[in-house]
């Protein structure tokens, strides 16, 4: 799902690839593989990584939704580190709207209405 989010996100915003210079992308790196980074952002398996924690970091707080008191504190941690790595508002933005597209593409039926409205409340605190 990370792999799908972000080649989306990059079609709509392929301006926002210089957010992920190699210097991001080596903190994400697979380094037991061997596999070497380069410049193709589209087969990055550092990115396949990294937006697989995107995806896993707003499930967590989905699934976590009955305990506001941790969930909060966690959301507001996560938005402002996003924030300090000079993130465009439209992009938030823009990735909410693939988000949702990208999971109900993969969850078909399971993506129910109340689903939908818990991932749109979460990332929107974010």
């Amino acid at each position: 799902v990370g792999e799908i989010f972000y080649k989306k996100f990059f079609k709509l915003r392929p301006e926002s690839k210089e957010l992920f210079p190699l210097s991001v992308r080596a903190r994400y790196r697979d380094w037991a593989s061997g596999v070497e980074e380069d410049d193709d952002l589209d087969n990055s398996p550092a990115l396949r990584k990294l937006w697989a924690k995107v995806i896993d970091a707003v499930g967590s707080a989905v699934a976590g939704l009955q305990d506001v008191g941790k969930l909060v504190p966690m959301l507001q941690k996560l938005g402002f580190r996003h924030h300090q790595y000079n993130m465009k508002e439209e992009y938030f933005q823009v990735a909410a709207t693939v988000l949702i597209e990208v999971l109900k593409e993969n969850l078909g039926d399971m993506f129910t209405p109340e689903i939908e409205q818990a991932w749109v409340m979460v990332y929107s605190f974010m």
